[in-house]
């Protein structure tokens, strides 16, 4: 994934666009830092998240169970988005597994 730098001639330093932000997420001891635009759904997340942990890590969900993102003490609603959620950049959020019932 590449990223684009816009400079404004004000600084030196590249300027990051205000709407992405970069969430790392942390399961079983392992990590993956992932880029996203803060009006995308925590479902855009959840899908991504999975999604770099199989490729990387060759984690699959457990069968029957339910993926979440929890951040601090609190499950993350999938509809929201990461900015209403209350998300900030640089965030870890913590992928679980809960027990599908029935």
């Amino acid at each position: 994934m590449s990223e684009l730098h816009v400079e404004h001639g004000h600084s030196d330093a590249p300027e990051k666009d205000k709407n992405r932000i970069e969430l790392t997420i942390r399961h079983a001891g392992l990590r993956v830092t992932l880029e996203f635009n803060l009006h995308q759904k925590i479902q855009k997340v959840l899908d991504d998240a999975l999604r770099a942990f199989a490729d990387q890590f060759n984690l699959q969900p457990p069968s029957n169970s339910t993926a979440v993102l929890r951040f601090g003490d609190k499950d993350l609603n999938p509809d929201q988005s990461i900015q209403a959620a209350g998300v900030p950049d640089g965030a870890e959020l913590d992928l679980r597994f809960n027990p599908r019932s029935g």
